[in-house]
């Protein structure tokens, strides 16, 4: 078993503790199968909002909607439902004293990343980065690799979109004329409120391996 490794936790104890989530939902959490595009299933908005209503022609009924969540359109849409998940985790495996370092670690590298490069890009990343942890944490247990960035996709999805907020920079704005590289979301799921495309930046961006370094807690 590698390091960070968390064991299942029986899903009666986890109901317990947090009745408001669905059986199911806790389930998919707890044996590392909830996909990063189904995260918004763990944010209280979804429950406390008033729902929308959408007519399906396959079952001729009006169902309600979670669209409007599922667009992850803003930093906050991700990271209130990680903060979730995360929770979930932590409060099954006390013993796991390294996760908390490893969960905080991601999270920052996030709001750093929303605060430099376009949130699109970001949101590319974090759909990626989340799934591969997934698939590492079905198979071994191992978390430790939530305790740094992933260079490879930082390289490709993230790093050529820099933010046109960001100091010193001026020619990285949205663009309709740029395809962006192919999203993490099936675009069919990812409604956005606006058609703009990213084009690449023009300005040299700091990477972020050099300000952020993996998590050693030992």
């Amino acid at each position: 078993m590698g390091r960070g490794f968390i064991p299942l936790v029986p899903l009666t104890s986890a109901s317990r503790l947090f009745p408001d989530i669905e059986p199911s939902i806790l389930s998919a959490v707890l044996n590392h199968t909830l996909r990063a595009r189904d995260l918004h299933l763990l944010d209280p908005r979804v429950r406390d909002v008033e729902p929308t209503y959408i007519f399906n022609g396959f079952t001729s009924c009006f169902e309600p909607s979670t669209s409007k969540f599922r667009e992850y359109a803003t930093l906050d849409s991700v990271i209130i439902p990680m903060h979730n998940y995360f929770a979930i985790l932590l409060a099954h495996n006390p013993e796991a004293h390294a996760l908390p370092a490893y969960i905080f670690s991601y999270l920052t590298q996030l709001q750093m990343l929303a605060a430099d490069y376009a949130w699109e890009a970001v949101l590319d990343y974090h759909t990626l980065f989340f799934n591969r942890r997934i698939r590492e944490m079905e198979a071994s247990g191992d978390y430790s690799a939530w305790s740094g960035p992933d260079i490879s996709l930082l390289g490709t999805y993230v790093y050529p979109y820099r933010s046109s907020s960001s100091p010193g920079i001026h020619s990285c704005r949205l663009s309709t004329a740029t395809h962006p590289p192919p999203s993490a979301f099936d675009t069919s799921r990812r409604r956005r409120p606006r058609a703009q495309r990213r084009r690449p930046c023009t300005s040299a961006a700091q990477p972020l391996d050099l300000l952020f370094r993996r998590v050693d807690p030992t």
